[in-house]
């Protein structure tokens, strides 16, 4: 199994950091940018963070909409700058190379945007409840975390059963890397308060990149992704999975009814490989279900053949027949098994 050493990984990213792609770049410039400015500005009006016309408030966002779209791009300090921008363009030279930049521009937003509006209305519905509401003014919204949580989700869904290795010391599954570090930053949250608003923000921002990877990102003609190892009840621990498996179902199967995501089919393996399933459905349904129902065995088979492909690069010319015939033989697993939400 391929094993991912992070270190190494890093400092090449650092050392190649001019060549990131453009989307990539030119975010991390304005992180950048937006960042100094700010600080150069508190520094002469002696102002607190909440003063900010960047930073994203609860109480204000109705009023400074803007905010939604610039609280990314300020950190809090030159130590979280560096690092938040040396794992955002290691994470967008990975990707953005796949997706374009219109699709990573639009994931970028799409999460920010969407993250900072569940902030909001979290903690207005939370003091809702209290009597007094001054302690609502102190929380404040900013930073790349909600960002790098969402690339963590990308990970999961690219590649979830690499081994990543942290100096050597510590690894784990790049499927268990969200969960990871939402368990991390929750424990942290729970000791010191001041992590609450960037642990509110990163659970948001996993649900949300999770919900468009899963049902909406289109990628090779594909929409969404509806492998097993993609489900949102992967992200649990096992004893935790029962439960959340019917939480999930049942949200899914409202939303089903409200027309807001489509219902997967239930196929049976012949049918999927003869094609008869397209002919069962209604004629406004064909084009849209023909691709999303085979999506688990279409990405499968795709991994298989392209492990396939560079074995018979390596091997000898007296094993290339025998690989020609595994690979005649290769069967899509079965389609009859309707994957978890």
């Amino acid at each position: 199994m391929q094993r991912i050493h992070i270190g190494p990984y890093f400092e090449t990213m650092w050392g190649s950091s001019i060549n990131l792609p453009f989307c990539t770049k030119y975010f991390c410039f304005l992180v950048f940018f937006v960042t100094v400015i700010d600080w150069c500005s508190s520094l002469f009006t002696k102002s607190d963070l909440g003063s900010s016309i960047f930073v994203l408030l609860p109480t204000s966002f109705i009023y400074r909409p803007w905010t939604l779209l610039t609280f990314p791009l300020r950190e809090a300090n030159p130590i979280v700058l560096a690092g938040t921008l040396l794992c955002v363009g290691a994470n967008g030279k990975m990707f953005e190379p796949h997706w374009g930049r219109k699709e990573m521009a639009k994931f970028l937003a799409l999460v920010n945007i969407l993250s900072g509006l569940g902030f909001c209305f979290f903690f207005l519905f939370l003091f809702s409840f209290k009597k007094e509401t001054g302690d609502l003014f102190q929380h404040v919204a900013l930073g790349l975390g909600p960002t790098i949580t969402a690339f963590s989700v990308c990970y999961k869904q690219a590649y979830p059963e690499y081994n990543v290795k942290i100096f050597g010391a510590f690894g784990f599954k790049l499927k268990q890397f969200p969960s990871i570090l939402l368990a991390f930053l929750s424990i942290l949250a729970f000791i010191f308060s001041i992590f609450q608003d960037y642990m509110v923000l990163c659970w948001f921002s996993a649900i949300i990149s999770w919900v468009y990877l899963r049902f909406f990102k289109v990628q090779d003609l594909i929409r969404g992704d509806r492998s097993e190892t993609f489900s949102f009840v992967s992200f649990f621990p096992t004893i935790l999975r029962p439960p959340v498996k019917i939480l999930s179902n049942t949200i899914f199967s409202f939303l089903v009814k409200l027309r807001l995501c489509q219902p997967i089919q239930s196929i049976s393996t012949s049918d999927l490989e003869s094609g008869n399933y397209h002919s069962r459905l209604p004629s406004s349904e064909r084009q849209t279900s023909s691709v999303s129902l085979g999506d688990d065995a279409e990405r499968r088979k795709a991994l298989a053949l392209k492990a396939l492909d560079k074995r018979l690069k390596l091997a000898p010319p007296a094993d290339v027949s025998a690989s020609n015939s595994q690979a005649g033989n290769f069967v899509s697993p079965s389609s009859s098994h309707v994957p978890d939400i």
